[in-house]
């Protein structure tokens, strides 16, 4: 089988130190697949390292010193030179400066817009290190004070409580915004609620039964960051799938509400359907069906047809799955060679032989 270790990638470093295992590369790589993170996050995100210890293998990777920032390490006449405006845009911190040559602690090392802007504002050359994000952040609040950059979520609506907005507006992360759109949809009985990017901006819509309304509207900037987030807590594989569904589980009163999600891509982003999931339920026996005398005839007919090709197509899938495991019960088997492909049909009261198929890796079968 071919190693999961790729020279010269982060997970090489982190299993060169020690730090992990192939088989933790391999469950970073599951989770990546499924929430669309990048490695590293994958890693910190199921708990098998620190950012810490991202931070430290991406300075061994890139071959750049790592620093770790304190307040009387820091020449405040460096961080005189550099405003609170351009150290925040490019999350950066100077650290000396010594004639023609100033040191700063940059958080993307590879930045080299923020690098340039350095160079242009203090005319020495920038020699860059790699700080543990945390650090560097309390020590930009320590010496340029701290952040007031008016960043929000971008949510606008006309129907929600000012107070309700304000807090979803604070939450940069969505996290806040998905919640309350749950809660909308039990609460004032909705049939779904959808997101539909628009160009400027991303239309959120309301739906009761065959009536639709525009709840509110959401800013480009974080959308990504909302899609990430329903991706993972919707456990939906695969980011680059066309469309995806999958299921959110919400509390409320004490019990688990579920919502079916379902992604579509489009040009300028993802469109989104939130619904709650009513779980699948279907007849246990044709008769439950309530079919009339002419229809069951008619099926019961085709069941005991001695050739041909019967094709079923439904939507959930699950439905299809059903009617042809009661087709089967209704069929009269006897002397007959039946053989199931697959998993998911063939449940029914009868017991065929079964072909199972291979598992999918990567979209592609073993």
């Amino acid at each position: 089988m071919e190693s999961l270790v790729k020279e010269g990638a982060l997970g090489s470093v982190l299993v060169r130190s020690r730090m992990i295992t192939e088989q933790d590369i391999g469950a970073a790589l599951d989770e990546q697949e499924k929430t669309g993170c990048r490695f590293g996050e994958a890693l910190v995100s199921l708990g098998i390292v620190t950012q810490e210890d991202i931070d430290w293998a991406l300075s061994s990777q890139l071959n750049i010193p790592y620093v770790r920032l304190k307040a009387d390490m820091i020449d405040k006449s460096a961080v005189e030179m550099i405003p609170a405006s351009i150290a925040r845009k490019f999350d950066l911190l100077p650290i000396f400066h010594d004639a023609d040559e100033i040191s700063i602690a940059l958080a993307d090392p590879l930045n080299r817009d923020a690098i340039d802007a350095v160079e242009q504002l203090t005319g020495c050359r920038a020699t860059v290190s790699m700080p543990i994000m945390r650090e560097l952040r309390d020590m930009m609040d320590i010496f340029y004070g701290p952040a007031d950059d008016g960043d929000t979520f971008g949510f606008s609506s006309t129907f929600i409580p000012a107070n309700a907005l304000e807090s979803i507006n604070k939450d940069v992360g969505g996290a806040t915004f998905l919640d309350f759109m749950l809660l909308h949809i039990i609460q004032s009985r909705l049939t779904s609620i959808s997101m539909q990017p628009m160009g400027d901006h991303i239309s959120v819509i309301g739906k009761q039964g065959q009536v639709t309304r525009e709840i509110g509207r959401l800013t480009n900037d974080h959308y990504p960051d909302l899609m990430m987030l329903i991706r993972k807590h919707g456990r939906i594989k695969g980011t680059g799938d066309i469309s995806a569904r999958g299921v959110l589980e919400f509390p409320h009163n004490g019990q688990k509400v579920c919502f079916q999600v379902l992604t579509l891509k489009g040009q300028g982003g993802d469109y989104v359907t939130l619904k709650i999931h009513v779980p699948f339920s279907f007849p246990a026996d044709l008769r439950e069906l309530e079919l009339s005398e002419e229809n069951m005839r008619a099926f019961r007919n085709m069941a005991s047809s001695k050739q041909g090709i019967v094709l079923f197509s439904s939507d959930p899938p699950e439905e299809c799955f059903r009617m042809i495991d009661l087709f089967l019960e209704e069929c009269d088997t006897t002397g007959k060679t039946v053989m199931i492909l697959g998993e998911r049909a063939g449940k029914g009261k009868k017991s065929f032989p079964r072909i199972s198929f291979p598992q999918a890796v990567n979209g592609e079968m073993e």
